[in-house]
This record gives C-alpha cells, sequence and structure tokens, in this order.
C-alpha cells in the first residue's frame, strides 16, 4: 500500500516501511508510546538508517510526528541528537554518513551546472 503513493520519494518510502515493521513488531499503538517508541527505534535501527542513506527522511518522519502533536519539541530534537550521537560512537557510520553528505553535496552541485 505504501508504494502506491506517488507524491513521496522512494526513502520516504522506506523510512515509513521501516517504521511500521518496528511498530507492529513491538506492539506500539497509542500516542503515548510514540516518545518510548521513536527512542528504541533509533537504538535499533540508527544504523541503519545512516546506511541507507535515510537521515533526512527520518528528520521529515521525525517533524511530522511534531507537527501533527504526537511528541513533543524535547523529544524530536531527543531523536535527531541519539541518532547524531551514534555517528560518534561507531566511526563505519561516520564514514557512511560523511560520504553520503559529499554524494549528495556533488550531486546538488551537478545539478546547479546544469541550469
Amino acid at each position: 500500500m505504501i508504494d502506491e503513493f506517488t507524491d513521496v520519494n522512494s526513502g520516504e518510502k522506506e523510512m515509513w516501511k521501516m517504521w511500521n515493521l518496528f511498530k507492529m513488531k513491538h506492539n506500539f499503538v497509542g500516542d503515548k508510546q510514540m516518545p518510548y517508541a521513536l527512542n528504541q527505534f533509533v537504538n535499533s535501527s540508527g544504523g541503519t538508517i545512516v546506511q541507507r542513506q535515510l537521515v533526512r527522511n527520518f528528520l521529515v518522519h521525525v517533524s511530522g510526528f511534531f507537527d501533527f502533536g504526537v511528541i513533543s519539541q524535547y523529544r524530536a530534537l531527543r531523536a535527531i541528537c541519539d541518532l547524531r550521537s551514534l555517528l560518534v560512537k561507531d566511526p563505519k557510520l561516520k564514514t557512511d554518513f560523511s560520504s553520503s553528505v559529499q554524494k549528495q553535496i556533488d550531486f546538488a552541485k551537478e545539478q546547479l551546472k546544469q541550469k
């Protein structure tokens, strides 16, 4: 069903799938559980998020929770900081992330040259 959406990119779809599978596996069902669920999601899937170059999609995902009042600003920032702390602790993830960012910068530069 998620794959049928046409107004979102493949990274957003992948993030939704990861989140939904995580949520179903751990039986999180209510908004009250979302701050804890998000924390656990970052701890268990943060490395995968970085490796699959889904960090921006994760930020959009967390922002959506905040925008709809599911989590507080503090919890949104905490989730983002927790993901970032994984980069500090794991040199491989940090390298993967740096490489991903550099690819995005190079792509943006190429797009600007074509205009």
